[in-house]
């Protein structure tokens, strides 16, 4: 069996939320509770993907084995795993930077309009309506702060 792009990147992810679970762990009952949210239906999903690519879940693929298509095919996806990263990426540098709600805002903003090349209206509405659903279920409800951002901290401090 052998280790194609999407087995590696599935498996590093996994082993990711693995280390976010455990460090999480660690964390304050208050802290702890947005990451292991969000880790562990994550890691359900990760598993189940892990599962596809090595072929235990899931219809294999059927049709010619040409080794142009073969080819042509991981040329395809190693140029989607690039994006992916490259998009992830920059979600993590805005969330350091900018902190935890602009980032939301500013990365679907920037995905839906550039990536998902959806309307203006679409690339407006869909970052705003998200931000109120996150600030009314964890800032209201569940009285939990967000990271602030590199840039506000530096700001506040001066």
């Amino acid at each position: 069996m052998r280790m194609t792009a999407g087995k590696f990147i599935a498996l590093l992810f996994a082993l990711v939320l693995v280390v976010v679970i455990v460090i999480s762990l660690g964390y304050s009952p208050k802290a702890r509770l947005v990451p292991l949210i969000i880790a562990f239906p994550t890691l359900a999903l990760t598993i189940g993907q892990i599962l596809r690519e090595f072929g235990v879940i899931g219809q294999k693929k059927k049709g010619s084995n040409d080794s142009k298509d073969v080819l042509k095919e991981s040329e395809t996806n190693l140029k989607g795993y690039w994006t992916i990263l490259f998009w992830i990426g920059l979600l993590i540098v805005m969330l350091f930077l900018i902190g935890f709600f602009p980032a939301i805002a500013l990365f679907m903003f920037l995905y839906l309009k550039l990536q998902g090349k959806e309307s203006w209206s679409i690339s407006i509405i869909m970052p705003g309506c998200t931000l109120i659903v996150i600030y009314l279920a964890f800032v209201f409800g569940l009285n939990i702060d967000f990271y602030g951002g590199l840039i506000l901290e530096l700001v506040q401090q001066s």
